[in-house]
């Protein structure tokens, strides 16, 4: 069900719950849509939400009902403050898409029991300072996008757990005074950017170069980027502005 661009809607009703073999629903642009109806949870076969740009305030509790649920776009909820900690109950859920929730202050512990997820973005939610521990539990995360998140000045060790992860981006990251050596133990890390993050004045840890070298890479300059690829590991790379 498309309803993208829908300005008028402010409400869906209760009756949307009857469709039990919807599969997708596109709320996308309905910025006068402040909630949805707890109904919404008997939508035993969704698998795509798409609520970006919408003026969804916050989510109901039964969320956590949508147990076929794969992807949930939240991107540009710029109203949107906390999510409800039936979050952690979508099991399958495999991207979550956070992107410019600038209201967003923090993430619930429970974000740690989406055992399945394999992308996170988290990109210009400008009032999330921190992580919550938990979220280094997400094994299986692929991707993890952090850009112009502006006020995060610190990554933990545990980064070093996302032994699945393909792409790390931090560009943008002012706050962000050094980087973590754990890096270095993301044995398939392809992507690590790190444009625009002047905060970082020191050298980048011995560990991230050592993982360049144990994957048998050599290092060249292009423009304002430093590219790292060889071999064992032909598409990492690592994009670095100079100044």
């Amino acid at each position: 069900m498309d309803l993208s661009g829908c300005t008028n809607i402010t409400a869906l009703p209760a009756e949307i719950g009857n469709i039990v073999t919807l599969q997708k629903l596109n709320l996308t642009l309905c910025k006068c849509l402040l909630h949805l109806p707890a109904e919404i949870g008997s939508l035993q076969n969704l698998t795509h939400l798409y609520l970006g740009q919408s003026g969804i305030r916050m989510l109901p509790e039964e969320i956590g009902k949508l147990c076929a649920l794969e992807e949930l776009s939240l991107s540009g909820c710029e109203r949107l403050e906390k999510l409800p900690k039936q979050i952690g109950m979508l099991s399958g859920l495999l991207r979550l898409n956070l992107s410019s929730c600038t209201d967003l202050k923090e993430l619930p512990p429970e974000i740690g029991n989406l055992g399945s997820l394999q992308k996170l973005s988290l990109n210009s939610c400008t009032s999330l300072s921190r992580l919550p521990n938990e979220i280094f539990e997400l094994l299986e995360l692929q991707s993890l996008d952090l850009d112009y998140m502006k006020l995060l000045a610190h990554l933990p060790a545990e980064i070093g757990n996302f032994h699945k992860l393909h792409r790390l981006s931090l560009n943008c990251c002012t706050r962000l005074n050094r980087l973590p050596p754990e890096i270095g133990s993301l044995p398939v890390l392809q992507v690590l950017n790190l444009v625009g993050c002047t905060g970082l004045k020191q050298e980048l840890p011995a560990e991230i170069q050592k993982l360049a070298k144990d994957n048998n890479v050599y290092v060249h300059r292009e423009d304002d980027s430093i590219t790292v690829e060889g071999p064992k590991n032909p598409s990492f790379k690592l994009y670095s502005m100079t100044y």
